[in-house]
């Protein structure tokens, strides 16, 4: 027997009660796997499902292309579009392919990924993914409640970053917070982001600490992007610049600015060494980003085929004139709600510390 799996069940059970089950009355779920990822992961979940007394199929597939490049075979397709919910094991996103947008949208499928670092045994066992979810979806409700309220978003940084954008009234397209799971929504493990798609309304400079795949800036040189009404039209900086503009060309519409999103976890770590993607760091909850490219996932018609996110590690972010991050450091810890939600764990002082620690 392989006791990772008594370790691995609680993380497993709270990625398996997203979809709530029982409340959406699914009846057959798709869980697949890249045949790269450990194969105790995909045993877990489908372990854990079937305790919940779901019908369960599996599947293998061979590793995916980097930022929706690649689209999955015809037959994950055709069992995806059979089932009501689907879970994917993947190291680069098939968020924003086609073929999910497609099973989402036009076959209702409820979709979620444990993609990056979220796909290995480490990170499920990590602090990252250890962080209680009852607290984590009152912090997100917190910051939806903030965003929906809101008209104008505002992001500067020590580096030279002042970015604004506008934020879609009545279009907000953050995942869905359980039980609220309908179907044709997504969501990405770890858990723990708001994001938004701000149309052709973002504006102005910024430096990233890293992007997508290229992982963090190792020349020093941050990666400079600017943006005019939503689209990035100049790259700037050293090598990983470079390297971000070969892959954004050859997509047509892929400098599109295509999703602003905060992170909401307080416990992630910012991986930085052994994330190439770099989600687990954007899942911190003072960490920022902004993404290049396709919107389909939002429900936008801009699809190049490509979507890369960027992430600012140390942002200050303000909601017209509330001020939620300060220089990387949350405020919404400071909120009587999210206190409140701490206290109904054992020592709520450590729930409610945010990590800074850089690996």
């Amino acid at each position: 027997m392989d006791y990772r799996v008594v370790e691995l069940a609680e993380v497993a059970k709270g990625i398996i009660d997203h979809f709530d089950f029982e409340g959406n009355n699914y009846e057959k779920f798709l869980i697949f796997s890249e045949n790269t990822r450990d194969p105790i992961i995909l045993q877990t979940l489908a372990s854990i499902a079937r305790e919940r007394g779901v019908d369960v199929t599996t599947m293998w597939i061979k590793e995916v292309g980097v930022g929706a490049t690649e689209e999955p075979s015809p037959m994950l397709a055709g069992a995806m579009q059979k089932s009501d919910a689907t879970l994917g094991v993947v190291l680069y996103p098939l968020l924003y392919t086609k073929t999910v947008v497609k099973s989402m949208l036009d076959y209702g499928v409820k979709y979620l990924e444990c993609n990056a670092m979220g796909s290995t045994v480490e990170c499920l066992l990590s602090p990252t993914s250890r962080y209680p979810l009852d607290v984590l979806y009152v912090i997100e409700e917190k910051l939806n409640k903030i965003l929906h309220e809101g008209t104008t978003f505002t992001m500067k940084d020590q580096k030279g970053t002042d970015f604004t954008c506008e934020i879609p009234d009545g279009n907000f397209i953050s995942p869905p917070i359980p039980p609220a799971n309908m179907r044709g929504a997504f969501d990405m493990f770890p858990f723990g982001e708001r994001c938004f798609w701000s149309y052709l309304t973002a504006n102005g400079v910024i430096y990233f600490d890293g992007f997508y795949k290229i992982g963090h800036v190792k020349s020093g040189k941050p990666i400079k992007c600017t943006i005019e009404d939503g689209w990035c039209t100049k790259i700037d900086g050293g090598p990983e610049a470079d390297m971000l503009k070969s892959m954004l060309e050859g997509y047509e519409n892929s400098f599109h600015c295509a999703e602003i999103a905060i992170g909401c976890n307080p416990h992630a770590r910012l991986n930085l060494s052994g994330d190439p993607t770099l989600i687990e760091a954007q899942r911190n909850i003072g960490v920022g980003h902004v993404a290049l490219g396709d919107t389909g996932v939002f429900g936008g018609d801009i699809i190049p085929g490509i979507h890369l996110d960027g992430t600012i590690l140390e942002p200050t972010i303000w909601i017209d004139n509330k001020k939620i991050i300060d220089k990387g450091w949350s405020t919404i810890l400071d909120d009587i709600e999210v206190i409140k939600a701490a206290k109904r764990h054992k020592r709520p002082e450590h729930i409610l510390t945010q990590t800074r620690e850089i690996f």
